[in-house]
């Protein structure tokens, strides 16, 4: 029943173009839920950053589609100011 909510919940966000943050231990399907929701959304592109292995990372390029962040608790100084960057250009 609960998976059922989850994805019922899912369906509504995708039809937005609200931002979400997806938050849960280690393990438990966040980054699942997240590509689901894209599949099920208008959004022309998904990327992907891994936190631990963002060296050469191409934030210019992120114009209306999807960020998938993984690992941010791993994330340096400067790929966090770069991230801030990147929210205060699309707030």
């Amino acid at each position: 029943r609960r998976m059922n909510d989850v994805k019922q919940l899912s369906l509504q966000l995708a039809a937005t173009q609200a931002s979400l943050l997806i938050v849960g231990d280690a393990g438990v399907g966040k980054t699942s839920l997240a590509r689901y929701i894209y599949t099920k959304s208008r959004s022309a592109r998904l990327y992907c950053l891994d936190c631990k292995n963002a060296g050469g990372f191409d934030f210019s390029k992120i114009d209306g589609g999807t960020l998938i962040i993984e690992d941010l608790d791993c994330a340096t100084s400067s790929l966090q100011m770069e991230l801030m960057k990147l929210v205060e250009r699309n707030d």
